[in-house]
């Protein structure tokens, strides 16, 4: 129950997150000055050309020429994509874009790396968290609609429109986010099955004598293990599946996501003592059924 709704205190088992979406280079990678295929390299390239026929010394010095142009030009494109990346972490900042949003199976988070991203030593820092439902998912649209509107008012031809992603982009993360609603309502169905079981184990621990309980815990925990073997497949496979296409195509805009391998063994942990739970619960059953088979075959 912790993992599915970790309380509201940001930070809080945030290693369990099913999914994170990490936003930290979200429109800086829009931002990429393009090249011209026309350059000053292109005519030395004709000269040097020209001058095969002749002395080595003259194709020497054309090549020389060649590379200070080219040092020149890449270091000049270098502090230019530079200024580009400022421009745009200044703006994503002023949007209140976080650098990351992960999702729990009930909630949702969001926050920054401390030190910033890229930093090797960057932890991520939640700020916030709330109760997610079908009206609270990750909308990758949103984001962009303000960032697209503050980088077309900037003096470079980097519409986002303009790269045909974000349609691509959302439509997986949609996908996801149905998995993870319907992640929701299985392990809350799940969650009460074996809170129930719990309580029944209790009563039959209590009563031992009453024939019944066994049957009656086998009804409430059997679809309990079900319900969570269904919620850990689903959660497993989409989880990989869809970090892995929202990865494929994200990389062009900054977008990357990952998913917790804490949570996949936690819930296949409680899938797996739900099971056993689960055929405890059957073997005494039968061995009670046995029992009463002996027991009205001795009085006849």
């Amino acid at each position: 129950m912790l993992a599915l709704h970790p309380s509201h205190q940001p930070g809080f088992m945030e290693e369990y997150a099913i999914v994170r979406f990490d936003t930290s280079m979200l429109g800086r990678k829009i931002l990429n000055l393009g090249h011209d295929k026309k350059d000053k390299r292109d005519v030395l390239d004709s000269l040097r050309d020209w001058a095969s026929g002749k002395t080595d010394d003259a194709k020497n010095k054309i090549d020389e020429a060649k590379d200070k142009i080219g040092d020149k030009k890449d270091e000049a494109l270098k502090k230019i994509n530079e200024t580009k990346e400022k421009i745009a972490a200044k703006i994503i900042e002023e949007l209140g874009i976080m650098d990351w949003y992960s999702f729990h199976v009930m909630m949702s988070c969001e926050g920054n790396y401390t030190p910033k991203a890229p930093d090797p030593q960057a932890k991520a820092v939640a700020t916030n968290c709330s109760s997610s439902g079908p009206d609270d998912r990750f909308n990758l649209n949103k984001l962009l609609e303000p960032l697209d509107k503050k980088l077309k008012a900037l003096p470079f031809d980097v519409k986002i429109d303009k790269v045909h992603v974000p349609d691509s982009i959302q439509e997986k993360i949609d996908k996801l986010n149905r998995a993870l609603l319907s992640l929701t309502i299985i392990y809350a169905i799940g969650a009460g099955l074996s809170g129930l079981a719990f309580l029944c184990s209790i009563l039959a621990f209590w009563k031992p004598d009453l024939r019944c309980m066994a049957l009656i815990n086998l009804v409430v925990s059997s679809p309990g293990f079900l319900a969570l073997f269904i919620a850990s497949m689903v959660a497993t496979v989409a989880a990989s599946t869809g970090v892995k296409a929202i990865n494929e195509v994200g990389g062009i805009i900054g977008l990357s996501a990952t998913h917790s391998t804490q949570f996949r063994a936690l819930t296949w942990v409680s899938t797996g003592f739900m099971g056993v739970v689960t055929l405890f619960w059957l073997v005494s059953f039968l061995k009670r059924r046995r029992v009463a088979k002996r027991r009205i075959f001795v009085e006849k």
